[in-house]
């Protein structure tokens, strides 16, 4: 590293310090860096079992690697939200960084995500609290076709020897190969043959939607199989980025643990004074032509009851909006879109965010939505936690980062999957409404885990995903 920006970091810092005197204080120094090999630190971060958090979207052009935790917030129950946020603002209080120099406002500070309800004791979530933010060491950032690096301090750890041995470490992430092998990961299970349970699951959620319990759940699936070795992360993610560039690919690491998946939802996207969601509910599958596709476009934007589907979501977020907002716009006509295996109904909702809001405010506002929980949403909750037989963990919970400038890219967690050594569960759910047909139901979740499941060699697997 250059010694200019080692002298520039370490007269940063002292008057950081000098800024808050006796208080122990947050520190972000962000500079522009030369092309910055992601897939080496991956590499290396998998070999040494330190925790990360990735986020790409392609289409974007953001990426990053958040790496090492310098500051945790991990808050447990049904007031998670809340703790995490009370926890959170001492920080913001006390928080001084260089980014205007470089003009940008949107790099990530905290990372991390927050469970769809509060843990339930299931073992394979351990790793993982029930809302969990961390700021890391080290932030690689890559925006458009420039690249940053951010050094994160703490005021009450900052002295000379601790920042050379930053920098030192900070250089070894930098000079990390790229090695992972293209070896083929297969299934040593089959697929769990769980139709009819599930059906009879979808049929009982009916009988209570019939006597007018719910306007809609959303049921999902956990496949859990075994695979005959531990994959490499960052084979999985470049696969993911080259098949769903219009998602949101991402892994989440902890412990032996990783949490990863490739969402096509945006939960609140705040930028500028601005917040945009995606409504995303209703879906198709792909045609096997240009002809057989429209075919099944034009049979979603006129099907009445994924229509009914979207337009519940699209009245909840435009609702929630309305909390801190004078104007929210949207089109009332649903869109589709279409990713490689599947295609949904879409409607992007875009509003201001009035009185200096917060994020976790906004958070409260907007989560969980029908297209994930159902309506009413509590009770919907407590029927999915009874039905469902498992705890979903982050699966369809809140998955992205957020910093002290009001900005914050987050996502739905779906299309996602578990990962605990070679042990891998893959989730996928789909809303069940007055009308719906468990088989129908069924085939729509065996579309949703294909992005997963179709990662691994399934050749010799009966009932694979195809």
């Amino acid at each position: 590293m250059k010694l200019e920006i080692l002298q520039n970091l370490k007269i940063f810092l002292e008057n950081s310090i000098e800024a808050f005197p006796g208080k122990n204080s947050l520190f972000s120094y962000l500079f522009k860096s030369g092309e910055i090999n992601f897939g080496g630190i991956l590499t290396k971060l998998t070999r040494s079992g330190q925790k990360y958090f990735y986020w790409n979207e392609p289409q974007s052009g953001i990426k990053f690697l958040a790496v090492s935790p310098l500051l945790s917030i991990k808050t447990c129950g049904s007031q998670r939200i809340n703790d995490a946020e009370n926890l959170i603002n001492y920080w913001q209080k006390n928080f001084i960084n260089n980014w205007y120099q470089l003009n940008l406002d949107s790099v990530p500070l905290f990372v991390g995500g927050i469970k769809f309800s509060p843990d339930q004791g299931d073992s394979i979530w351990s790793n993982f609290s029930d809302s969990e933010w961390f700021v890391p060491k080290f932030l690689f950032l890559k925006h458009n076709n420039d690249f940053y690096l951010a050094i994160n301090f703490l005021s009450k750890n900052f002295n000379a020897r601790k920042l050379h041995k930053e920098i030192e470490e900070l250089q070894q992430f930098l000079d990390a190969k790229d090695a992972y092998e293209e070896v083929s990961v297969k299934f040593t299970t089959n697929l769990p043959n769980d139709k009819e349970e599930w059906q009879n699951k979808v049929r009982h959620t009916l009988k209570r939607i019939s006597k007018q319990d719910f306007k809609k759940i959303v049921l999902s699936r956990r496949v859990e199989m075994e695979l005959s070795s531990k994959p490499d992360i960052h084979k999985i993610l470049n696969d993911l980025e080259s098949k769903y560039p219009s998602c949101h690919i991402f892994a989440f690491s902890s412990n032996d643990s990783v949490f990863f998946g490739a969402s096509p939802e945006t939960l609140a996207k705040i930028s500028g004074g601005y917040i945009e969601a995606d409504a995303l509910a209703g879906s198709f599958p792909r045609g096997n032509d240009e002809t057989e596709d429209e075919k099944y476009s034009h049979e979603l934007l006129h099907s009445e009851k994924n229509l009914a589907e979207q337009n519940a979501v699209v009245e909840f977020i435009v609702s929630s909006f309305s909390e801190f907002s004078n104007q929210v716009v949207y089109d009332v006509q649903p869109k589709v879109k279409k990713l490689p295996n599947i295609q949904h109904l879409w409607t992007p909702i875009k509003a201001n965010i009035q009185n200096d809001k917060s994020i976790f405010s906004i958070i409260r506002s907007i989560f969980p939505t029908p297209a994930i929980c159902g309506i009413p949403w509590s009770q919907s909750m407590d029927f999915i936690r009874e039905v469902e037989g498992f705890n979903r963990g982050l699966y369809a919970g809140i998955i992205g980062w957020f910093n002290f400038n009001t900005e914050s890219k987050l996502a739905v967690a779906i299309r996602s999957a578990l990962l605990n050594g070679k042990k891998l569960y893959a989730f996928a759910g789909c809303g069940i409404i007055e009308g719906s047909d468990p088989e129908s139901e069924y085939l729509e979740t065996e579309l949703k885990l294909k992005p997963i499941l179709s990662l691994f060699e399934v050749d010799n697997i009966k009932n694979a995903v195809n």
